[in-house]
């Protein structure tokens, strides 16, 4: 498990929700997914052109549902099932370029849903907002513990 911050917000990724993956064109450089670094994984339907709109569209509905991501998440998006990032097209590159983010198209070992993960070594991990406990009414955390990284 590793703690992290984003502005005032802390955060943990958990090992035991991992998946392995791989940036799927051997001419972008691995280096633009930096090791320990906060991400979006967009996970894409058969037949989606991630251009503008849907990564638009996309990211603002999950900063408007999910509880842990937040706009640190998305200085790096991953699209999962895009098979080249020609395939991204102009549109898609210009949105993440007027937003001074990077794009990578991935592949991964197991199925995941899209959202925040965490970059360790070739892995991504789930990750969890961690809660202010002011009135110290909590012992532990929990977090699932099935090693499903689609869950």
């Amino acid at each position: 498990m590793e703690r992290f911050t984003i502005g005032k917000t802390y955060f943990i990724a958990v090992k035991n929700a991992s998946v392995d993956f791989a940036v799927r064109d051997s001419n972008q450089q691995r280096l633009g997914v930096a090791q320990g670094s906060p991400v979006t994984v967009l996970a894409l339907g058969k037949d989606t052109q991630p251009d503008r709109d849907f990564l638009q569209a996309e990211l603002q509905a999950l900063l408007a549902s999910d509880d842990v991501i937040c706009p640190g998440f998305t200085a790096t998006i991953l699209l999962l099932g895009s098979e080249t990032p020609v395939e991204m097209g102009n549109s898609g590159r210009d949105f993440c370029q007027s937003r001074g983010c990077e794009l990578y198209a991935i592949e991964t070992t197991a199925p995941i849903r899209s959202g925040p993960y965490y970059v360790t070594g070739s892995e991504l991990r789930r990750v969890y907002r961690l809660q202010e406990d002011p009135n110290k009414a909590f012992v532990m955390g929990v977090v699932p513990d099935n090693g499903d990284p689609a869950a």
